[in-house]
This record gives structure tokens, C-alpha cells and sequence, in this order.
């Protein structure tokens, strides 16, 4: 792997892991669509700025169609549901379920891929993703002795995990594909709009009368999720994904919950609870465990072309 593209998940992994500490906190504020809503109205203004003072030209025919459809299952319903969970699911938590995307998009590739170029993964990589949902379930068992919010919340965080998954896998077909012509921040920016469009309409809808405190750590929290978490994270997430197979690019999730679990402890004061660390160790050995399983069949595929 080149240094730039360790470079580059390294820089998405540092934000992507921040992102939930600032969720949490936005959240405490702002009605969570209407938060999730106005971030990424303001990151897709931004993204379309960037792009039409480069002068890269706009989606085409049916690249609106893969837009359209990446805007709702990889923006709009994922982090509608994290900012709705949010609210009663510690950041630690939320981060630890989301590193699981990697075990969910393994899960789907074969189902949802007919030899459109995305690689099939590998046996022993499977088995150990049937480990790490032995750590899912860890952490449902935690949460029945909890609110009955709080174990919706995560229940929905493991459909948004899954819709993320899918999404992931569709995006690596269409608009990540490699010799794909359309910019992947044009890209981005009008799925951030459309987004901003659904998570709109179901704030007027859902949240109408609720009141929002734009306090100077909710706007700072905003502007971290709109320019950081947004526009500079997703343009490296589609970068990567040009180069990389859907459920290697789960590697992101691998330091997530232990920047978020961090940040969590040390700036929300939240506890720290055992089931947690040991669904944290499960869960991450698992992917290490699918990564070197990659790094190992890549290796044996050489050395069968060099006989």
C-alpha cells in the first residue's frame, strides 16, 4: 500500500474517530435531523463551491441516479439514525458498533455483487467476522439492562451499519469504480444537498416545535462535522474506495472506538463499562484478523504466478 493512501486513512481515521464526541455534544443542542439536516446543507454548499471554482463539471445521465441513491443509504438514513441514537447511546458505544461495517459489507459482497469487478472475500475472513459478531451480541446484552431507548438505539445503529455496508458495495460499482470520470467531491456535494433535502423534510415533519440552543460548542461541533467530518473525510473515503475493496476499506473502523471511547471518557465523562472493552477487543481482532487474512491469500496468489 503506498505511503499517500496510508496517509490518507490515517487523516480519516484521526476525524472520522472525533466525529462521534461532536455528534454527542450537537445532539445535547440541536434536534438531531435538524442537526444532521443543516450539517450537510452546509458541507454540500461548500463541496459545490470547491468544485465549481475548480470548474469540474456536474453529474451526467445516470450518475444523478447513483447520487440520488448513495445521497438517501450512505448520508441521509445512516447518520439520521446516528444523530436520532446519539442522544441516549454513549459515543464509545456508537463507535464500537460502527466498526463492524467491515463484518456486514464481507457479509453482503457476494449477495449484492455479479462480477462487476468487486473482489469476493476471503474464507478465513469470514469465519472471523462470525467472531466478531459474537461481540455485537456482547454489547445487545449490555444493552437490555438498560433503557429500552437505549437498546433501540443501538438495534437501529446496527441497521445503519448495514445500509452503510450496502451502500459502500454499490458505490464501489458505480461512482468509485476505477475510470470513473465524474470528480469524487462533485460527487459528494450533491450527495451531501440530497441529504440535506431528506433529513429536512423529516425534521419539519418529526420536529417541528422542538427547540435548538446554537450554543458557541454546538456551532463549533457543526462546523467540525460540515468541513472535517464531511467534505475532507468523504472526499478521502471515496478516494480510497477507488482504490480499495469495500471491505478493506473497513480498516477506517479499526482505531474509530478507540478514539471515540477516548474522547468519550476523557471530554464527555463517559463510563467505561468492561462489556464494552471486551466487545472492543473482539470486534478489533476480528478485522485485524480479516485484514491479514487478505494480506496472506494476496501474497499466496503471487507466489503461484511466479511458478
Amino acid at each position: 500500500m503506498r505511503v499517500r493512501e496510508w496517509a490518507g486513512l490515517a487523516l480519516l481515521c484521526t476525524i472520522w474517530g472525533s466525529t462521534w464526541a461532536a455528534i454527542r455534544l450537537l445532539v445535547g443542542d440541536v434536534p438531531p435531523l435538524r442537526a444532521a439536516a443543516v450539517r450537510f446543507a452546509i458541507a454540500g454548499i461548500v463541496a459545490l463551491l470547491w468544485m465549481l471554482l475548480r470548474r469540474k463539471r456536474m453529474p451526467r445521465g445516470t450518475e444523478w441516479v447513483h447520487v440520488l441513491v448513495l445521497s438517501g443509504g450512505l448520508i441521509a438514513i445512516p447518520f439520521g439514525i446516528i444523530f436520532w441514537a446519539e442522544q441516549t447511546v454513549a459515543s464509545g458505544t456508537t463507535a464500537l458498533i460502527y466498526a463492524t461495517v467491515p463484518i456486514f459489507t464481507a457479509f453482503l459482497t457476494p449477495a449484492l455483487t455479479r462480477g462487476d469487478g468487486v473482489q469476493a472475500v476471503p474464507g478465513r475472513a469470514m469465519q472471523a467476522m462470525i467472531v466478531g459478531l459474537g461481540g455485537i451480541a456482547l454489547l445487545l446484552q449490555d444493552a437490555i439492562h438498560v433503557s429500552w431507548r437505549q437498546m433501540a438505539g443501538m438495534v437501529a445503529l446496527l441497521v445503519a451499519v448495514a445500509l452503510t455496508a450496502a451502500s459502500t458495495i454499490y458505490a464501489k460499482g458505480t461512482l468509485a469504480a476505477k475510470g470513473s470520470e465524474l470528480h469524487i467531491t462533485m460527487s459528494s456535494a450533491w450527495q451531501f444537498l440530497f441529504a440535506a433535502v431528506w433529513l429536512g423534510g423529516l425534521s419539519l415533519l418529526l420536529e417541528r416545535g422542538e427547540p435548538a440552543h446554537w450554543s458557541g460548542e454546538a456551532i463549533a461541533a457543526e462546523l467540525f462535522l460540515s468541513i472535517l467530518g464531511s467534505v475532507v473525510s468523504f472526499t478521502l473515503y471515496f478516494w480510497l474506495l477507488q482504490r480499495w475493496e469495500p471491505y478493506r476499506l473497513g480498516v477506517t473502523q479499526l482505531l474509530l472506538p478507540v478514539v471515540a471511547v477516548a474522547e468519550g471518557a476523557l471530554l464527555l465523562r463517559e463510563r467505561l463499562q468492561w462489556q464494552m472493552v471486551v466487545a472492543m477487543v473482539i470486534i478489533l481482532g476480528s478485522v485485524a484478523f480479516v485484514i491479514k487474512a487478505r494480506v496472506q491469500d494476496e501474497e499466496l496468489v503471487r507466489m503461484r504466478v511466479q511458478e
